[in-house]
């Protein structure tokens, strides 16, 4: 935000709306006065104003990614979850306002860090407000004039997607003379990742999924699906706020809770007493149904990481280089038997 007045802790630099890249006539339509600028990124800005620090967001959503978003935030406001950001109207009462093919919306501006899940109290903070999220997302109906992608049913489809993905990348190597340090990783361990997808499909099949999507179809349920350090910003009190709701599906909870402790898991190298604490954290909150455990089961059991190096060396361009994601499919595929046990845990609890 510029230089600062050491006695008044202010900003003392003058507004400079250019250099910043912001059109000042973007703020018109609230009628702030706003003493000092800071880009954050492209499309976020931070302003003091004599109502405080707000924040300035350039989306270019559709509209009806708009008004889902809106009307989501809208929901868990009314339902008790504030640690969110809310749209701040206009004079006129508009929630956001169109500018240059974009859409443009204030809030207030949160001031803190993204948190450390290797950091104990930052994971059960972490932990603790996923499950208050869930609780609070229960109710939300998206109407026909709103747009939210719709998962409900695809689990089955999407890991034999995968299964037949990597077979299909077994038979092109074979047509290869050289191998790079990444191939020969995966040559040697796609036959274990495969029976991992194998079991977890026959985990998914003897579970109740059909019958709980078929609930769902008739009270759906949005998950956040972005539920990452970088969407969640925690506050010197301790209060953990929850960004970047666009990227929003409706699935189970189970899905989200899932690949959540999946990647906590993996942090922590398997370590089965904090796989426990992750769940006890989240069931003080909302306690999972016996189907529901059946099917977080199924989801540990399938190798998203393994997967994930696999798609983003072979097909996605995630710009990693080979190296990183030939360490780090390394890395996972070491930690195998602290899984299994893990997972042996998981299986005993859920069935």
């Amino acid at each position: 935000m510029g230089k600062r007045d050491k006695k008044k802790g202010k900003p003392t630099q003058i507004l400079n709306w250019e250099q910043n890249n912001l059109n000042p006539d973007w703020l018109v339509p609230w009628g702030l006065k706003v003493d000092a600028i800071e880009q954050i990124d492209g499309n976020c800005w931070k302003l003091l104003t004599e109502r405080g620090f707000k924040q300035l967001n350039r989306v270019y959503w559709n509209p009806e990614q708009l008004i889902f978003v809106q009307t989501l935030l809208d929901h868990l406001g009314r339902n008790g979850f504030k640690a969110i950001p809310r749209f701040i109207r206009t004079v006129d009462g508009w929630a956001w306002v169109a500018r240059d093919k974009a859409f443009l919306f204030l809030c207030d501006w949160v001031e803190g860090i993204n948190p450390n899940l290797l950091n104990r109290s930052h994971l059960v903070c972490a932990t603790t407000t996923l499950a208050q999220l869930h609780y609070h997302l229960k109710g939300y109906l998206p109407s026909g004039h709103v747009s939210c992608r719709d998962n409900r049913g695809q689990w089955p489809g999407q890991w034999q997607q995968v299964y037949h993905l990597i077979i299909d990348q077994v038979k092109r190597l074979g047509n290869q003379r050289e191998f790079k340090a990444f191939d020969n990783v995966f040559l040697n361990s796609y036959n274990l990742i495969l029976n991992q997808i194998e079991y977890a499909l026959s985990l998914l099949q003897s579970s109740e999924y059909d019958s709980l999507i078929t609930g769902l179809l008739k009270e759906p349920f949005v998950c956040h699906n972005s539920y990452r350090e970088v969407n969640l910003k925690l506050t010197r009190q301790g209060k953990l706020y929850v960004f970047g709701f666009e990227n929003c599906i409706c699935d189970l909870r189970v899905y989200e809770l899932g690949r959540y402790l999946q990647r906590v898991l993996c942090l922590y190298d398997w370590d089965l007493a904090i796989g426990q604490e992750v769940l006890e954290t989240y069931e003080v909150v909302w306690p999972l149904e016996p189907a529901e455990r059946k099917l977080l089961l199924a989801q540990l059991w399938f190798p998203y990481p393994s997967c994930s190096y696999i798609q983003a060396h072979y097909q996605n361009g995630s710009g990693l280089s080979e190296k990183t994601l030939t360490f780090a499919l390394q890395k996972e595929l070491s930690l195998q038997s602290a899984r299994e046990q893990c997972l042996e845990w998981f299986y005993n609890w859920a069935c």
